[in-house]
């Protein structure tokens, strides 16, 4: 039989498992002590103090607790520390059971009757006088097997005919049936849309419907597209509108009878009729202009920053690579523009011959030089091509050594047919960094107008010359907590939100590389350009080739070739008495209920606001549908529709049961995000707050009866359990943390930009990140070893061994982590681990390590997910650490390997091929896991490390943090249980008890 569920606020001990596929092994039994080593990687101390973890998240450690000091929050919070519970102060079973509430394991308390099952955590005070207190380990995480229910969309009623959550995603289950409803509901009302989730791996493909008569059924007054939710009357001849429920005729071509159940008979044989997501191949009349070409323009930063850092080589190699694999095929189109303190065209012929180099010096009106040759067909340009890209690094170099292109003195590079110039003068070097980003954007808009594309830019060094040039610091001490403070996150110069505009307008998508140096860029300048054309913007500060290039090279590779949908707008439908009050995201607004984006790909996901328009809503359910028209890489127009069905209620409590927590917060932090553009930073914050506390008190009254004799309870809906430390996780996020100059605006830039376009799954990950303990990987392994040892003695056959091993394993709750959960796969894994481990200075190390990442990431794309078991997870605390001891910190951006300061050496011998006393003391940047060592810990490291980036689009760099290292200030914002960059979980769930409590 299936385990059973794990309880509410379950907290996994030492040693358990999160399966990366989701399953949930049942709590193991009792461990023996693991404060005595038990082989040379065990820390000589408790891993893991789970008792004492989440109460030093709010108070000060023991003294005898090895703490990071450097980590502890400079300035404690007011107040004392919690204070324990008292005996029958709200722990298990002390509530009377006159009020409803049954004892739960970890105290948790559960409603018992329905409609009104909600959850609750006892707070007590230690004496009179004293402030409210909790208990830490009661507050609920998505930690372990909680992790994947955690951000799962809940069940509908009206699940069949809805297209997938993962296309479109209601923040709660339910509608409110009319104005007074909705006035009670603090939460936010609206969708998460995805409209290119297939396009993930592991998706199931949206059905394609091919017309063959008729044209597209649709509504003939409001437009919606044929769903399984319309209603068919007069034996199949007309349907009445789902959205406006208005009676429409069909073409003779497309009846067909009815059942007795009043459904067409062929419904299962069209897609439309019985499916909630379709693709329509769009005839003629829904196509402005023939659909062009893919069409690729690289503008590429040449400036002395930009080649020194390495940033130009690694733009031009992955280019270069990655052409062959660039949508279109045939019809691919693609030019290159570099630019420093001049514009630099390429006139690109066929045939193979020299691409040659035309120099633009005005930048006041910059024009183009050769306007025929600039945008090429890729298939017959392709020599020329990867020429000029291989030239490109050299080309500059000798500039960045001394001064500009087209100075005093002349060299001639034997890649082009014409003299390239470089200055040797040491006076040229100040002018030679000036950069003229402005004028290179305008001359690749007058390249693309004409057909629209992907405009493609990589800047190193921050604007300096002609139009958009930056005026200065954005970070002005004048603006800090004042009305102007929103200023510094907005463009400057209003040139880039005209040019923005401009792009919108002939389909021109912007995708931003930024890496930056030690100046600024001005990000929030040019995010501005891309937030409008439905962009992308990636920020490397300070980069360096041999620390950044993998990651850079990884998410260049996959803006380029992943699906695109070109010339697209997204409409949003929905049912009558309902509107759209609101879009976020990434595009241009054309009206109130369109957007335009050039271009649309599997990592941009919208919101949308829902309103209602009228006092009462008639009928049993509501309806939400979104159609994207776009244009694929093969040239054919289609239409993708999405269409979703939810219930209108009446009762308050019917929508806290339906709310779906992930989607909530994930609304809501699209939301607070957008705000921060025109508030201050501590106004936005305030909004989290508010919105949260004004919901549990609604929650509160909703449930006076229960809670009437016992008031010192916070009680929550159990589908908002997880609410309140994501909406913490927001408030300490790099978009809303600190004063507004604590972090730099161009990370601060970069940090809005990923919110406002990230996925469900994608910001719950951030808002509240994964803590692995990686100490000790022997663990789990002894008794599977042991086992294996038995059964190659027994005189059994390799597969008879195998089937035992299997079935042993069926019960065996400790599994090693880095290794498969099927027992047969693990088995040859860790052969093939010992195999190389034995021959490791006979083999190509790189090759070798990598297999086993290969072998993970194979998996991945083959089945959708992997079955590669996951070390135990840890409270996201400092207290979770112990100073021997190794984890690992995922945030879907970044993967951060903290290492204690007394940390086995022999787990860093193999795992990185250092001894920790070798290791540099303070910056530990150039230490890195990649690629991964040909060891048994390397290997399985590799695996772990290949699963966490396999489903990701950004490629993960894993920085190694030393305890007491100033890089330690990185890891700090992200331990959101504690009192660093503003309250601990304690704190504020406190805090927003006491504001349910408030009067109104």
């Amino acid at each position: 039989p299936p385990p059973p569920p794990l309880p509410f606020g379950y907290i996994p001990p030492p040693g358990s498992r999160m399966m990366s596929d989701g399953s949930a092994p049942p709590p193991p039994p009792p461990l023996p002590s693991l404060s005595t080593p038990t082989n040379s990687f065990a820390p000589s101390g408790p891993i893991n103090p789970m008792a004492a973890a989440a109460t030093a998240a709010v108070s000060p450690p023991p003294p005898s607790m090895n703490m990071m000091p450097s980590m502890m929050p400079s300035t404690p919070m007011p107040g004392p520390p919690p204070p324990p519970l008292p005996p029958g102060g709200g722990g298990p079973g002390s509530m009377g059971s006159n009020l409803g509430f049954v004892p739960s394991p970890y105290g948790i308390q559960h409603a018992s009757a329905a409609p009104e099952a909600f959850e609750s955590i006892p707070i007590a005070a230690s004496r009179a006088g004293q402030p409210e207190s909790l208990n830490p380990q009661l507050l609920p995480r998505p930690i372990g097997s909680l992790l994947e229910s955690a951000v799962a969309p809940p069940a509908t009623i009206w699940s069949s005919g809805s297209c997938s959550p993962a296309a479109m995603r209601l923040t709660v289950t339910a509608v409110p049936g009319s104005a007074v409803l909705r006035a009670r509901w603090h939460l936010p009302l609206g969708v998460i849309v995805h409209p290119m989730a297939d396009a993930e791996v592991g998706a199931p493909p949206t059905p394609v419907i091919q017309l063959s008569g008729s044209s597209i059924i649709r509504c003939r007054r409001c437009r919606t597209y044929m769903s399984p939710f319309m209603q068919w009357v007069d034996s199949g001849r007309r349907f009445k509108c789902n959205v406006c429920a208005l009676l429409n005729e069909i073409p003779a071509d497309y009846y067909q009878p009815l059942d007795q159940n009043g459904r067409r008979r062929d419904y299962l044989e069209r897609p439309e009729l019985s499916q909630g997501s379709v693709e329509y191949v769009a005839p003629a009349e829904y196509m402005v202009r023939a659909p062009m070409p893919p069409a690729y323009l690289f503008v590429l930063d040449v400036s002395p920053t930009a080649v020194t850092s390495g940033l130009l080589a690694v733009a031009a190699d992955t280019i270069r690579r990655n052409l062959d694999q660039l949508p279109g095929e045939e019809r691919t189109r693609v030019g290159i523009l570099t630019y420093d303190s001049a514009l630099h065209f390429y006139r690109i012929r066929p045939g193979g011959a020299p691409a040659q180099m035309l120099v633009v010096s005005d930048l006041d009106e910059p024009f183009l030089p050769c306007p025929d040759d600039l945008l090429v067909n890729l298939n017959e340009c392709r020599a020329s091509i990867d020429g000029l890209l291989e030239s490109l690094p050299n080309m500059f170099a000798s500039a960045a050594m001394g001064g500009s292109m087209g100075a005093s003195t002349t060299t001639t590079n034997p890649a082009l047919s014409t003299p390239i110039t470089a200055t040797a003068a040491a006076a040229a070097a100040a002018a030679s960094s000036a950069v003229a980003l402005g004028p290179a954007l305008q001359a690749a808009f007058l390249a693309l107008s004409s057909m629209g594309g992907k405009l493609v830019l990589v800047q190193a060094a921050p604007a300096s010359l002609g139009t958009g040039a930056a005026r200065g610091p954005r970070d002005s001490l004048s603006y800090m907590n004042t009305d102007k403070e929103s200023l510094m996150r907005n463009p400057e110069d209003p040139f880039f939100k005209r040019f923005a505009a401009e792009c919108s307008r002939v389909q021109i998508t912007v995708d931003c590389f930024v890496g930056s140096g030690s100046a600024p860029t001005d990000l929030a300048a040019i995010a501005a350009v891309a937030r409008f054309t439905c962009g992308e913007v990636q920020h490397y500060p300070n980069f360096l080739a041999s620390r950044d290039g993998v990651k850079f090279a990884a998410e260049l590779s996959r803006s380029l070739v992943r699906e695109t949908a070109w010339e697209a707008v997204i409409r949003i439908r929905c049912s009558r008495g309902m509107k759209v009050s609101s879009f976020h995201g990434h595009f241009f607004n054309r009206s109130t209920d369109l957007l335009a984006l050039p271009t649309c790909d599997p990592d941009k996901t919208f919101a949308v606001q829902l309103a209602l328009e009228e006092a009462v809503l008639t009928g049993p359910a509501a309806y939400v549908q979104c159609a994207l028209l776009y244009t694929n890489s093969d040239g054919e127009r289609r239409i993708r529709v999405h269409t979703l069905a939810v219930p209108v209620v009446t009762e308050l409590d019917e929508m806290y049961r339906g709310v779906d927590g992930a989607a909530a917060a994930t609304l809501l932090a699209k939301l607070i995000v957008e705000k921060t553009l025109t508030s201050r930073l501590e106004e936005s914050r305030q909004v989290v707050s508010q919105r949260l506390s004004a919901a549990l008190k609604e929650f509160r009254i909703l449930q006076a009866n229960a809670l009437r004799t016992a008031p010192n309870r916070i009680a929550f809906p159990e589908a908002m359990r997880y609410v309140m430390l994501w909406g913490l996780g927001l408030i300490k996020s790099n978009a809303l943390r600190g004063a507004a100059n604590e972090l730099s605006m161009d990370e601060r830039a970069a940090a809005v930009h990923y919110v406002m376009s990230a996925s469900t799954k994608d910001l719950c990950r951030l808002l509240y990140p994964t803590l692995f303990n990686l100490s000790n990987p022997n663990e789990g392994m002894e008794e599977e070893e042991e086992k294996e040892k038995e059964e190659g003695a027994s005189g059994r056959t390799s597969d008879e061994r195998d089937a035992v091993i299997a079935n042993a394993n069926t019960t065996h709750l400790l599994l090693p982590w880095g290794y498969s959960s099927d027992p047969l796969i693990r088995g040859r894994q860790k052969q093939r681990d010992r195999e190389i481990a034995a021959l490791e200075s006979e083999m190509d190390p790189v090759q070798v390590a990598n297999e086993a990442a290969n072998e993970a990431t194979t998996e991945i794309s083959t089945q959708g997910k992997s079955t590669i078991v996951f070390p135990p997870p840890l409270p996201l605390s400092i207290a979770s650490l112990h100073e021997a001891g190794v984890y690992l910190i995922d945030n879907g951006r970044q993967l951060y390997l903290w290492l204690g300061r007394s940390v086995s050496p022999a787990w860093c011998i193999e795992a990185m091929g250092l001894d920790p006393g070798s290791m540099p003391a303070a910056d530990t940047s150039a230490l890195t896991l990649d690629p991964p060592r040909p060891t048994v810990l390397g290997r399985r490291l590799a695996r772990l490390l290949a699963v966490l980036r396999g489903t990701r689009n950004v490629r993960q760099f894993c920085y190694v943090v030393r305890q007491g290292s100033p890089m330690e200030g990185l890891l700090s914002p992200l331990f959101v249980e504690d009192r660093t960059g503003g309250p601990s979980y304690y704190d504020f769930v406190i805090v927003l008890h006491r504001a349910s409590l408030a009067a109104k």
